[in-house]
């Protein structure tokens, strides 16, 4: 089983003592996000996971609690994490309100990479791109290619999304006032900016992988990703049983294998203004204004379904 922590929530900026405390006890209770009355036991023992997929903007969280996971038997671990180069920026005060500063992340990422002593294990997500009177593809490229120099030898991989306009991120967009403007997938403009990406990244010996694209970006240089790849974790882990399937619970065009998320949607503090998994920043600090880190769920749940 993968341990995924977590798609819906920055477990490590904001929830670190309340996992570091379910490892130690060795479960946690997960809900269906849609239906939270329909819940599981989950065994968090070190030889029921297989590994951990960490998804985080605050690196140097991670660093600080190795030696804790580690304690625990938990030395499979991996994590994504998340840099965008706007973080402390007057953009970044409007689009990322709570997120560790740019410096602070690549720090916090070069000593996690150190620390883990394999760059495969450490992943830097660029995500999302926005484009738009405020974001024109030349800054994208200019900004990556600032980080890609920083981040060089620390990782191999890349890993870029196009921001996807829901309903609710149109919404919070809106009320910050911040225009944005995305083509259609695979239209030239992008195209033509996943290939300046792509060399980029080459430039600084990192592949550039797309996450939840559609298959329209052939010959630009970068392939279609899996955050969760089984093929990454066995390579890192042979020892271990990876499924080769796509997790059915994830969209189409993502390629990541099953996982068991152990998050929440609506609980990230980060403040970010096109968050897939929060509503509104008021109701994910109401949210976690209500979390107990003794608890075996990272919320508090309502009567669990009896069948």
């Amino acid at each position: 089983m993968i341990v995924s922590a977590s798609r819906r929530t920055d477990v490590p900026a904001f929830y670190l003592e309340w996992f570091l405390r379910r490892l130690a006890e060795g479960r946690v209770r997960v809900a269906n996000p849609f239906r939270p009355s329909q819940q599981r036991v989950v065994s968090l023992a070190p030889d029921d996971v297989d590994a951990i997929v960490f998804w985080t903007r605050d690196p140097a969280a991670l660093v600080r609690a190795t030696d804790r996971l580690e304690e625990l038997g938990h030395r499979r671990t991996v994590a994504l994490v998340t840099i965008t180069g706007l973080a402390g920026t007057g953009r970044g005060r409007v689009l990322e309100p709570h997120v560790v500063p740019t410096d602070r992340a690549v720090e916090g990422f070069l000593r996690l990479a150190e620390r883990w002593g394999d760059a495969r294990r450490v992943a830097w997500r660029y995500d999302p791109v926005i484009l738009g009177p405020r974001d024109t593809p030349e800054e994208h490229l200019e900004r990556f290619a600032g980080l890609a120099g920083r981040l060089a030898g620390a990782t191999d991989r890349a890993v870029v999304s196009f921001l996807d306009l829901y309903r609710k991120t149109e919404r919070r967009l809106a009320l910050v006032g911040y225009p944005v403007e995305m083509p259609e997938p695979g239209a030239p403009v992008l195209r033509e900016l996943v290939a300046g990406l792509a060399a980029i990244a080459r430039e600084h010996g990192m592949s550039l992988e797309l996450c939840a694209e559609p298959p329209v970006y052939e010959g630009t240089g970068a392939r279609r990703g899996r955050c969760i790849d089984p093929d990454r974790l066995a390579a890192l882990w042979p020892d271990r049983p990876f499924p080769r399937k796509k997790d059915p619970g994830q969209r189409p065009d993502c390629g990541c294998c099953p996982a068991v998320d152990v998050g929440m949607p609506d609980t990230c503090i980060g403040g970010c203004a096109y968050c897939y998994a929060v509503r509104s920043h008021e109701l994910a600090r109401r949210n976690r204004a209500r979390h107990d880190p003794a608890a075996e769920s990272m919320l508090p749940l309502p009567p669990r379904d009896v069948p």
